[in-house]
């Protein structure tokens, strides 16, 4: 029976050694470049080669993240970042950039990589060019359910999200954080904007009495449900989220799936204790979810109260004052606990005060005691405690994982002293100094044991021990010193020998045409505006209605925008099309097929991937920058001594999210269906009174910029550049305004 590997996140040395000694198999982790949590405190070289060691010495799997978008201006340093990982034993890389990675298959064809769930990996057209591309494992969207899992057969790995924070915006389509702040999800700098409060907007009107966090999930736990994951005969790898969580988290997080899965191997049920539940709360809840993996809706997905971790019920506020909050307890309290109350402000219980007002140290359940009134309460209501110092200190304190070990040694006068050890693996023999015969006692079976299991101070245990001796005597010395050999040389042979492989020269080969004529197209989202682009005269229309572009099929310009998640796709053949995931490749034998700027064209190797594929043109990330552009096209000549061809959006609503989940629906229809959508307009409004649009299409929800970027100032270095396809997305704009807007486009590129 193939057994499903548990897969932990590593932040820190200490985050390592807590999932490895907690029970992984495999853990994930970064070094300071490119990986998608650059907040975590992540890892240096020299740590990345300590941690490598470390984990294959105990037989777990190291996963490295370089799962970010790659500018152009950071390829060499990409490469030489590769080039150490392939070095020092990584056994695979996370990626998410299609460019780097098809780079990476060549530079390293025996370099494992996994694409990160950041390449919204969600149909089994997916699949199948990741595959094609060499790529050994797919971290699946968290949008997928069980039945959707298992339709997708087993054509590649799969890796599954069983536990931790949810992102509400199917990932590496979120350009919320970059757009607002210029702070890439896609670059690893999120700043959690599903995370924060916003009011909904009707028609205009701002709706009352609502939730305030429309957009903020749960956290995901699936110990409930775990056998029913088990029991997915195409899943590899269960993952944990939590790189940014404390060390304790993951250690104890590991434990509980690392028993919940033998558990099922063993064919018993693991039921977990309420104290083991009580201890994942406090250690990290936003309340749980199931997810959409077992079809979690509403209020069953989404905390709409409160963002932050929530911990557990402490106790009541009975009395405040300025000074001193009165509580009555309903668990204990210790020193330094963390303590959130009914303001939602939170702080660290340095000082607990009994009924007599005098010091204390720690206090049990109904007992009432007082804390400083640091965080200008006035209201009475419950109290949580959201760090548990007790708790912390004990999973500080963990077991350390042991590896058994055979051994046989021989004691034997005449003969040179010899330790043999095995683990399965690997088998040393290491010889001593030639044993004399004892002069008064022999040297016992029991003295020899004894100092051979001083292992126990190492990573290793003896399972069995075979001693076999005669009248013989060595000194004390003599065992230690075969013994600290013998232990040495397996540790060697486990931690790995480095890769020392010369890597490839990586050379791309592209046939396209050179493109010399300047082109406008527009993204129309109705039919009226549609008749309006079409009478300008206007180079390319995409439009999303299917019924629309199929009346219109005959008009050579049209092209038909396919949704950035598709289930699945339908035979089109001889169609005009505008991809919005990496799956819509397949259709590029068949088809006229344009990338749309969702599959994140964001450096030349990327563009040549999508090229090589038989796209007629890329359409490049919003998220670039002019310098960026102007690197990349730069980039690309010096490979192929020619422009390539690429389209660029210089004025639009850029949408900034899409997500399985409807806000509006969540917020206003507590049951029964709900049609809210198609007869009303909604936004959401921030802290800062910015409106940011929406347009549901259930199941999916679309959030919109709340301005129009133009860029219209910047056409003439584009065309400089060699760029000569300029797109329009058009969202509510009226005739008159799209007629002058066009009108002066046109006459601008000529």
């Amino acid at each position: 029976m193939k057994k499903i590997e548990l897969l932990s996140p590593v932040g820190d040395e200490k985050s390592l050694y807590q999932a490895i000694h907690n029970g992984c198999d495999a853990l994930y982790l970064s070094g300071t470049s490119f990986g998608a949590r650059k907040y975590a405190p992540n890892f240096t070289n020299e740590a990345l080669e300590k941690a490598t060691k470390y984990c294959h010495l105990y037989g777990v799997k190291i996963y490295v993240t370089v799962n970010t978008l790659i500018k152009d201006s950071e390829m060499e340093e990409l490469t030489t970042y590769i080039d150490f990982l392939y070095r020092i034993g990584v056994d695979a890389l996370i990626m998410q950039d299609l460019g780097a990675i098809a780079f990476v298959r060549k530079r390293y064809p025996d370099f494992e990589i996994h694409a990160s769930t950041q390449l919204h990996n969600h149909n089994i057209e997916d699949l199948k060019l990741l595959k094609k591309l060499g790529v050994k494992r797919c971290v699946l969207a968290r949008e997928l359910s069980l039945e959707e899992i298992k339709d997708l057969g087993d054509i590649i790995d799969l890796e599954v999200f069983v536990h931790g924070a949810l992102c509400i915006s199917y990932s590496g389509q979120c350009l919320f954080s970059s757009k607002i702040l210029d702070r890439s999800g896609n670059r690893g700098s999120c700043a959690g904007f599903c995370r924060l409060p916003y009011t909904l907007e009707e028609n205009g009107q701002v709706v009352k009495g609502i939730d305030s966090y429309l957009l903020s999930p749960r956290e995901l736990n699936t110990l409930p449900k775990l056998n029913e994951l088990l029991a997915l005969d195409n899943v590899t790898s269960f993952k944990i989220e939590g790189r940014m969580k404390s060390p304790e988290y993951v250690g104890f997080v590991t434990r509980l799936y690392r028993k919940a899965i033998d558990s099922y191997y063993l064919g018993k049920i693991k039921n977990f204790s309420s104290e083991d539940e009580k201890h994942l709360e406090v250690l990290y809840n936003r309340t749980f979810t199931l997810g959409h993996l077992f079809h979690a809706k509403k209020d069953l997905l989404m905390n709409g109260k409160t963002p932050n971790h929530i911990g557990i019920p402490l106790g009541k506020v009975i009395e405040v004052n300025p000074r001193k909050i009165k509580i009555l307890l309903e668990d204990e309290l210790n020193q330094n606990d963390g303590v959130r109350f009914p303001n939602d402000e939170g702080m660290i219980a340095n000082f607990i005060y009994n009924k007599e007002g005098k010091l204390i140290s720690s206090a049990k359940e109904h007992e009432v005691i007082s804390l400083d009134n640091k965080v200008g309460l006035v209201q009475l209501g419950e109290v949580r405690k959201t760090l548990d110092q007790k708790l912390l200190t004990e999973l500080d304190h963990y077991e350390e994982k042991k590896i058994p070990v055979e051994g046989k040694i021989i004691v034997k006068v005449g003969e040179k002293l010899q330790l043999e050890l095995t683990d399965g693996l690997y088998t040393v023999q290491v010889e001593g100094s030639l044993v004399e015969e004892a002069k008064t006692a022999p040297l016992s079976e029991e003295r020899i044991k004894t100092q051979m299991n001083k292992i126990q101070d190492t990573p290793f245990v003896f399972t069995t021990l075979l001693v076999m001796t005669d009248h013989a005597f060595v000194p004390m010395s003599a065992l230690n010193e075969i013994r600290r050999e013998a232990i040495t040389k397996l540790v060697t042979l486990r931690e790995g020998k480095k890769r020392e492989k010369v890597p490839c020269e990586v050379k791309e080969h592209l046939s396209f045409e050179e493109e010399n004529k300047v082109s406008l197209s527009v993204s129309v989202r109705t039919k009226e505006q549609y008749e309006i682009v079409k009478r300008l005269g206007i180079d390319r229309i995409y439009v999303s209605d299917e019924v629309l572009y199929n009346e219109e099929r005959d008009v050579e310009n049209v092209y038909l925008r396919l949704s950035r998640v598709k289930d699945c796709y339908q035979d089109y053949q001889n169609e005009r099309l505008l991809i919005g995931e990496i799956g819509g490749l397949h259709l590029t034998s068949h088809n006229q097929v344009i990338t749309d700027y969702f599959t994140n064209a964001y450096n030349a190797k990327t563009v040549s991937f999508f090229l090589s594929q038989g796209v007629q043109k890329v359409t490049l990330s919003v998220e670039l920058k002019k310098e960026e552009i102007s690197s990349l096209i730069d980039n690309f000549k010096k490979e192929h001594q020619k422009n390539p061809p690429l389209e660029t959006v210089i004025y639009g609503r850029i949408e900034l999210m899409i997500m399985k989940h409807c806000p509006v629906s969540t917020a206003l229809v507590k049951s029964g269906p709900c049609s809210l959508c198609k007869q009303n307009k909604y936004a959401l409004i921030d802290r800062n009174q910015k409106k940011y649009p929406l347009i549901m299409e259930c199941p999916y929800t679309h959030i919109f910029h709340h301005e129009i970027e133009n860029h219209l100032q910047d056409i003439p270095f584009y065309l400089e550049k060699g760029i000569k396809n300029f797109r329009v997305e058009l969202f509510d704009e009226k005739e008159e305004e799209i007629t002058h807007l066009l009108s002066e486009l046109k006459k601008m590129l000529g």
